[in-house]
């Protein structure tokens, strides 16, 4: 049947209009990146800590997390450290620039202030608003599948702030299909009930590994122990999922004493280029990719946020400034790097540059 018409009445006026021209197909994580949905500081409320899931999340903060959290818990930040607001606003319009200035196409909320009813999607039953940063939290594109996802602490940016722009895109790419991870179960005073997928997945050729974090390897036989990120059930619905569309799925252990996501910490900067910390996955590397070249990231450096960069393809990494070990590894190979600031964002949610893009368009 023909592509039916849609009228769309936007709640962000000019969103749709950012969707244009723009198709919804990712190769994998180190294809050349053309379009991407970046986070913003238009509702910058800082999570508060005192929930199972966030304190999970939160176990092996930096103490600057911790400091951040507990003392600004679900306040606004503009209102009570505006310096500080400041400061994460740069970082975050530096990011979304820098990737403009590489030709990458930007669907992103620029307004002052994030609608109300977005800022309070979650709120009734998470007791989170959003932290709108984080553009990678509302999901991730797989070949051409759109995958929706649900972030349990409901404190970060839904997919939603985008819509505009995501039904504009999907009137006009026939070929894109729109998918989503069951909703996490509506209270955070409980373990939640599987499945459970939040965006920390990393996209290889043909293939996928879902991030699922323990802190010690006899946990990954012990399902009564929580999982960090995502979760065994919640893994095999996707491959379910994406069978169908001809990708693998596969769960990859890391230890969340490294981080809390595995996109924190193993990075594939290209085809058969991977960095990350040495020991932050307890099997070492998948089979499919266990004969990858491998540049080992330093605990400093991790600590910075080196293992978020962002790579754009066409040799090019966009990485956090002050990563010099990191850097000269990726020059030496005859990468260009576009170093940015995004220590400010980093220190308050442990989540950085590559946490804050949704792919869109990546491909070969």
């Amino acid at each position: 049947m023909a592509n039916p018409k849609f009228i769309n009445d936007e709640v962000i006026p000019g969103m749709a209009k950012q969707g244009e021209g723009i198709k919804i197909h990712v190769d994998a994580e180190y294809a050349p990146l053309k379009a991407a949905v970046v986070g913003n500081a238009s509702s910058v409320v800082v999570p508060n800590p005192n929930t199972w899931e966030m304190q999970l999340t939160f176990q092996h903060a930096s103490d600057s997390i911790r400091e951040m959290t507990t003392k600004y818990a679900g306040q606004d930040l503009k209102e009570v450290n505006p310096e500080l607001y400041e400061k994460a606003r740069q970082n975050s319009d530096d990011l979304a620039n820098a990737l403009r200035d590489n030709g990458v196409k930007v669907v992103r909320f620029e307004g002052e202030e994030l609608p109300e009813s977005l800022v309070h999607y979650n709120y009734s039953w998470s007791k989170q608003k959003q932290m709108s940063f984080l553009g990678h939290s509302g999901g991730d594109v797989v070949g051409n599948c759109l995958i929706n996802v649900w972030d349990a602490t409901g404190a970060h940016i839904s997919e939603l702030t985008v819509r505009d722009a995501l039904n504009e895109i999907m009137q006009n790419d026939p070929n894109a299909v729109w998918m989503s991870i069951p909703a996490a179960w509506p209270t955070v005073d409980r373990l939640r009930p599987g499945p459970y997928l939040c965006a920390d997945f990393l996209v290889f050729e043909k293939i996928v590994y879902v991030g699922v974090g323990v802190d010690n390897r006899a946990a990954i036989d012990d399902p009564s122990v929580p999982r960090s990120a995502n979760d065994e059930y919640g893994t095999e619905i996707l491959r379910r999922m994406l069978k169908p569309h001809g990708w693998e799925v596969k769960p990859v252990y890391f230890d969340t004493n490294f981080g809390y996501h595995l996109d924190v910490m193993v990075k594939p900067i290209d085809r058969g280029l991977i960095a990350l910390p040495d020991g932050a996955l307890w099997h070492g590397l998948p089979e499919e990719i266990k004969d990858w070249e491998m540049i080992y990231i330093t605990p400093e450096e991790q600590a910075l946020g080196a293992a978020n960069a962002l790579p754009i393809g066409n040799k090019k990494v966009i990485l956090q400034q002050g990563c010099t070990k990191f850097a000269k590894e990726l020059k030496d190979r005859g990468y260009e790097l576009i170093e940015i600031d995004y220590s400010t964002i980093w220190g308050m949610t442990g989540s950085g540059i590559h946490c804050s893009v949704m792919h869109l368009w990546r491909e070969f």
